[in-house]
């Protein structure tokens, strides 16, 4: 089973702010009182010159004013251009988004003539997106009358803007088309990982494949596949049941060796190709449970053995989270074995799909909360934001 199992985020700001950068007003008035000062300095060069030539002190002490006049004017736009840079430098992530909403506010759907307008598409291209927070959603309440439901802004769904069209707008296949096609070609894949166990095999007749079936060379092929575009591995546990609990680590279900097979992918690569966080998947039975963790420490000290910094933390137990009970428990595991794996260089977490009860209160609250204390990373499953 391979599965996305999230997108951690886009680095954006940078790109924004340009964007943000060539259209704010202050600087473009810096802009431009820089240009009319070295035009000015020409200028008054010229008439330097003419002092010279005519050998007249009068037009030779009024040059001199008007330089320092120049030197002063120089002083200032550089000072308040400085300031200017520096206010929109530091603008935070959610300055820019009320920024970008106000501009899509004032969009201009025919014929657009204003900076706000031209800002906004420049954005939407430059990020082959829609929309902000909420993506096309977000021009649902802004279509003026005359606009068709359903209809988004021409940069929403192409590669340029035309101004002279008579139609300023597309509609949402088209959007759709853009905007997945262009994602799924230049997506960032260091955001990006997935969540992987071996467990592909067809069945035969009514015969399911058995757990531990798949060899260590059948999970390097797989690995392999999955590393031609990501690099970021997660395990979902270390496959003790009881039927294996007496078996050594290495022994169990097949995804016991997915740490070792990306640490031996790495090895021949001679880089780390792939870096997995090893999963410790829950297991009710305690004894059992205790065996699953050990398992999972043996096998990130082996993969890390073979190459290095493979396995980069433990994920205790996969969307455990559903009452106070399995809240306790994963808060336990995590805080009693946190020495032990930072002492291996290891950290430690959980994937959970509960995370939007932070925002909340009560005892689920505040057991979570102590999760993410205690916790170096913490797996969100990314619909529960939409709670």
């Amino acid at each position: 089973m391979i599965t996305l199992f999230s997108i951690f985020g886009l680095k954006c700001n940078e790109r924004l702010l340009k964007i943000l950068y060539e259209f704010n007003p202050d600087i473009k008035t810096i802009r431009k009182c820089f240009a009319i000062n070295g035009f000015l300095i020409i200028i008054n060069s010229l008439f330097g010159l003419t002092a010279i030539y005519r050998k007249r002190l009068s037009i030779l002490i009024a040059f001199c004013f008007i330089l320092i006049g120049l030197f002063v004017f120089t002083l200032f736009s550089i000072v308040v251009g400085t300031i200017s840079y520096h206010n929109l430098a530091n603008q935070s992530p959610s300055r820019a988004v009320d920024t970008f909403s106000g501009l899509m506010n004032e969009y201009d759907w025919k014929g657009i003539n204003n900076s706000s307008g031209r800002l906004v598409d420049e954005f939407q291209l430059q990020f082959n997106c829609c929309g902000s927070l909420n993506g096309s959603h977000s021009w649902e309440p802004l279509r003026p009358t005359g606009v068709p439901i359903g209809a988004y802004p021409l940069s929403c769904c192409l590669n340029d803007v035309k101004y002279d069209l008579d139609n300023q707008w597309c509609d949402e296949q088209q959007v759709y088309q853009k905007v997945t096609v262009s994602y799924s070609q230049n997506f960032n894949r260091d955001y990006v990982g997935v969540a992987y166990s071996p467990y592909t095999k067809h069945w035969v007749g009514k015969q399911l494949p058995y757990w531990n079936s798949y060899t260590l060379q059948d999970i390097k092929d797989m690995l392999n596949v999955v590393n031609s575009r990501f690099r970021s591995i997660a395990t979902y546990g270390m496959g003790v049941a009881a039927y294996n609990a007496n078996n050594k680590w290495d022994e169990t279900d097949s995804n016991c060796l997915v740490s070792r097979a990306a640490a031996q992918i790495n090895r021949d690569k001679n880089q780390n190709a792939l870096i997995v966080a090893q999963g410790i998947n829950q297991i009710e039975d305690n004894s059992l449970q205790q065996k699953e963790i050990n398992n999972a420490f043996s096998a990130a000290q082996d993969a890390n053995g073979i190459h290095g910094k493979t396995v980069w933390g433990l994920t205790f137990t996969n969307e455990y989270f559903t009452n106070e009970a399995t809240g306790n428990r994963i808060l336990n595991m995590i805080t009693s074995n946190k020495k032990r794996a930072h002492d291996m260089g290891l950290k430690v977490g959980t994937r959970i799909h509960v995370c939007g009860i932070i925002h909340n209160s009560g005892s689920m609250r505040d057991i979570l909360a102590n999760i993410v204390r205690e916790s170096d990373f913490i797996m969100c499953k990314a619909s529960i934001f939409r709670e």
